[in-house]
């Protein structure tokens, strides 16, 4: 299977464990791989065969600032399910959502959770 992949993708958001992150707010970066059929796309060197990578990052940026979540996977999981909403034509979807400003004691550049999810396995819970 074919892929697309954006990374670092960085937007600022209010998620997190303690109440001062969900007020103050911080940044958070994504790296996604989208699995998606190109062949079409390659041979007829058309746009309308493949995603428009402007409208995924889009989809993070909009779901990362409009939504305010606890955890990290909570936020992971609901871009996913938009993602498969807006782009029929993805088979599969790997995101990383990193936060390098985790308020633990530590010298790291970020914490991050990776979740792995293909369409045909999504239930359609939302």
């Amino acid at each position: 299977m074919d892929k697309i992949i954006i990374e670092n993708i960085a937007f600022y958001g209010h998620h997190g464990l303690l109440p001062e992150e969900r007020k103050l707010g911080q940044r958070f970066i994504a790296d996604l791989t989208l699995f998606i059929d190109l062949r079409e796309a390659a041979k007829l060197d058309s746009i309308n065969k493949t995603l428009d990578y402007a409208e995924a990052l889009k989809v993070i940026e909009e779901q990362g600032k409009k939504n305010q979540f606890k955890l990290i996977e909570a936020l992971a999981e609901k871009i996913i399910h938009a993602l498969f909403a807006k782009h029929k034509k993805v088979a599969r979807i790997i995101l990383r959502i990193k936060k390098p400003s985790a308020p633990i004691a530590g010298q790291f550049d970020y914490v991050a959770v990776e979740m792995e999810r293909r369409r045909d396995e999504m239930i359609d819970d939302e």
